[in-house]
């Protein structure tokens, strides 16, 4: 999608033999791990067995290659974006210690210490407003690309069929007019009674239409879970102090700033 000449990719540069041979270990572990599976013979109940089970109702199970392609797609789209929402929400935090107040009161009132579970989800909508706010800002899929099937007009320009369309995410959620004030970090701006037609419809870190995220519901909730259980313990603050500088690659990334963890208890600050 960001460089689509196939060439380029072949030829055996440093950076392309180190894809290379992370693609080859990538291939590797997910191939021992399905063997290990198969040949187990205790239950399990997680995402990898339901994926071999394959669909009840008609006995149909897929075959290696399938449950392959299934977990190489969890882990590109549902692991570092995970991830890279949960790093930019923690230097966030760190740097609007309001909001970062409210979310402790949050957490320590549903879970008291306890790690967050899926039951928790409904008790906790300010911990998924501050995690919707921080994808309006730092959106991890900051470009998407589309191909019109037929020839259209947007926006007063005429393109024709097969024209290749690039929308930023990143560049739409910080349009003031649709965002007020679109450079600060407000939770707030996604309470029901505050948001607007055009915000719904400006906000696209999980695409939109048929082409939407389909792990979308999948991806929050994780994110939700982890946000929480971890800021009901901890307290991460930046090593080092400096802006945030935003990376774009394949996903848009903060520029390196490791933070150190303080551990707090539940109606506490930081305890060092």
């Amino acid at each position: 999608m960001l460089l689509p000449v196939p060439w380029v990719h072949r030829v055996p540069t440093p950076a392309n033999r180190r894809f290379a041979r992370a693609c080859a270990a990538l291939e590797e572990a997910i191939g021992g791990a399905i063997r290990h599976y198969r040949r187990a013979e205790e239950e399990r109940d997680d995402l990898l067995s339901r994926i071999i089970a394959g669909d009840p109702a008609s006995g149909r199970r897929p075959d290696d290659r399938e449950v392959r392609d299934q977990v190489m797609s969890i882990l590109a789209a549902g692991v570092e974006t995970t991830a890279t929402l949960l790093t930019w929400t923690f230097h966030l935090l760190a740097r609007n210690p309001e909001a970062e107040r409210r979310l402790w009161v949050e957490v320590d009132a549903v879970l008291a210490g306890r790690p967050a579970s899926f039951d928790d989800l409904a008790r906790l909508p300010y911990a998924k407003r501050v995690l919707t706010e921080v994808l309006r800002l730092y959106p991890p899929t900051w470009m998407l690309s589309r191909v019109t099937v037929a020839d259209t007009t947007i926006a007063g320009t005429t393109l024709p069929r097969g024209a290749d369309v690039v929308i930023s995410p990143y560049a739409l959620q910080r349009d003031p007019t649709v965002f007020p004030d679109p450079d600060t970090f407000d939770p707030d701006r996604w309470l029901p009674e505050r948001v607007t037609g055009r915000q719904k419809q400006a906000f696209l870190a999980f695409g939109a239409g048929r082409r939407r995220c389909m792990g979308e519901l999948f991806g929050m909730a994780e994110a939700t879970i982890a946000l929480a259980t971890i800021s009901g313990t901890w307290n991460l603050r930046p090593a080092r102090p400096g802006p945030l500088r935003p990376v774009p690659r394949f996903l848009l990334v903060p520029a390196a700033q490791p933070m150190l963890p303080h551990r707090r208890h539940p109606g506490g600050e930081d305890h060092g």
